[in-house]
């Protein structure tokens, strides 16, 4: 006889962390070397830093990158 399993759900506390900003990262990455990639990342490292900075419950804590 198999042991019947029990799911125990953990609902979220509203309003708990409702005041504190969300620390977060991006990751951007290209394939090559080439001038093009070259500008993607550019291009992809300034959209996460100003999508970021509009948002009023974010804070960028560091950009990963490969290359």
């Amino acid at each position: 006889m198999e042991a019947k399993k029990e799911v125990q759900i953990i609902r979220p506390t509203k309003g708990l962390f409702a005041d504190k900003l969300k620390r977060v990262a991006a990751y951007c990455r290209v394939s090559t070397d080439s001038s093009d990639q070259v500008n993607s990342f550019i291009a992809q490292v300034k959209y996460y830093t100003d999508f970021i900075k509009q948002s009023s419950d974010m804070t960028l804590v560091d950009i990963y990158a490969e290359m």
